[in-house]
């Protein structure tokens, strides 16, 4: 759900998501409320739905991607600023 005034960024996200095969789509504030009764609307037209998505712990997936990154040697440095990431992968 965004403001009225970035809706236009909203659709744009959504046509960028969709492109790579997210399934996801827009809904109506009805809708929104049907789905998640508890949400506030009254600001809203419209959001997006993702009924494939699902929700991260952040601590857990952040430490996770350590995790990962530790098998591939990288050392955790803290504090440190980022400069460069490289990718393994082409």
């Amino acid at each position: 759900m965004v403001d009225p005034e970035d809706y236009h960024k909203l659709k744009a996200n959504l046509a960028m998501i969709q492109k790579i095969g997210v399934n996801t789509h827009t809904i109506s504030r009805g809708e929104v409320k049907e789905t998640a009764p508890t949400f506030s609307t009254e600001d809203i037209e419209i959001a997006t739905w993702e009924p494939e998505s699902g929700y991260a712990d952040p601590y857990g997936t952040t430490f996770g991607f350590m995790s990962a990154a530790e098998r591939m040697r990288a050392k955790l440095l803290c504090p440190a600023a980022v400069t460069v990431l490289k990718s393994p992968l082409p």
